[in-house]
């Protein structure tokens, strides 16, 4: 565990460390499971074969340890983050074409993640430090996206502005966690085909960058 994350005493043994990690995996397979934060150390403890003291040794209790496990899943999710975004070859013919892989490498990640998200972005809702990291989190990825799309031109030699492709990010992630039900109405969740959504959101985002694009 980073230094920097002064919510866990750091382990000084690789035991420690283990037995760490398991308690994370079974916090997060209980956020999971559950949908919320409805369970107790003991049922952690439980999942993940340590003592609740172990538990408590390390974090101050059971809000603690969710920060924690929100902490390490938000750091892996960058990781992945970025490397989805590399792999949208600045080479693209077509600027329809870069728009299709950047929202499609959104949606891939965010389908991949669903699961994980949704209960830390209710759970954000009451908690300001899971609020306060999901949403750097969040700045993180818009600035992936965008990242993939900006200084490319359209047929006309024309590039889109920052604060356009803010914009398509924005329209992108508010669709796409609809569709995967995350946010405040999990039940909410659209019935679309992924794949439909995403070509349905090229077309519409391809159009309105080319409408707001600037001349080079």
């Amino acid at each position: 565990m980073p230094p920097s994350d002064d919510l866990v005493r750091a382990p000084k043994q690789a035991r420690s460390q283990q037995s760490l990690d398991r308690a994370l995996d079974a916090t997060l397979t209980l956020l999971i499971e559950r949908g919320s934060g409805v369970f107790t150390l003991k049922d952690v403890a439980r999942l993940a074969g340590v003592s609740t003291g172990s538990i408590y040794g390390r974090v101050a209790g059971k809000d603690d340890l969710i920060r924690v496990a929100h902490a390490r899943e938000m750091r892996r999710i960058d990781l992945e983050t970025t490397a989805a975004f590399a792999r949208v070859p600045q080479g693209v013919a077509g600027f329809e074409d870069a728009v299709r892989l950047a929202v499609q490498a959104l949606a891939e990640l965010l389908q991949r993640n669903a699961q994980v998200l949704a209960p830390f972005m209710l759970l954000g809702r009451d908690d300001p430090v899971i609020s306060e990291r999901g949403g750097t989190a969040h700045l993180r990825m818009q600035e992936a996206f965008i990242g993939s799309l900006q200084g490319r031109t359209d047929a006309h030699g024309r590039a889109q502005s920052e604060g356009a492709l803010r914009w398509a990010c924005t329209v992108v992630w508010s669709v796409l966690a609809r569709q995967l039900g995350l946010g405040n109405d999990r039940e909410a969740a659209a019935d679309y085909e992924l794949d439909e959504v995403v070509t349905r959101l090229t077309a519409m985002l391809a159009a309105y960058l080319v409408q707001g694009s600037e001349p080079t």
